[in-house]
């Protein structure tokens, strides 16, 4: 008896020290909304269907996205605020992860753009 009570013990540490590591390597998260616009020019309505936007977060100057739902095209853009500059561009089929690394830029804040057909979020971060 003495033995599983250390058994589960142990296991419980284990699985807790494993969940600690996995939220800390998630990094910090990058909100993204989607971004206003005119629902007369796009074609939409307050029947349109509402899109689960792609999780996003910051950890070593890397920028990772994970894609909850299947898009055929996705277009990210990441922009220095301070001087306009786009530091990264880049068109994806169908992708489900996209991990974009920010080695050769300056600490900014930036902005990060992803669109999928007429459907545009942005968030906003800082490396």
């Amino acid at each position: 008896m003495k033995k599983l009570l250390l058994i589960c013990l142990l296991l419980g540490v284990f699985a807790t020290t494993s969940v600690a590591q996995v939220e800390n390597f998630a990094g910090t998260e990058i909100e993204l909304d989607e971004r206003e616009r005119n629902d007369k020019e796009i074609g939409g309505g307050p029947r349109s269907i509402t899109i689960a936007p792609p999780q996003a977060s910051l950890y070593n100057n890397m920028v990772c996205l994970n894609f909850i739902e299947t898009f055929s095209s996705v277009t990210v853009t990441i922009t220095n605020l301070s001087t306009g500059e786009v530091v990264y561009h880049e068109e994806s089929s169908h992708p489900t992860v996209l991990t974009i690394e920010l080695l050769a830029t300056e600490s900014a804040s930036y902005m990060l753009e992803v669109q999928t057909g007429s459907t545009v979020w942005e968030g906003f971060f800082s490396n």
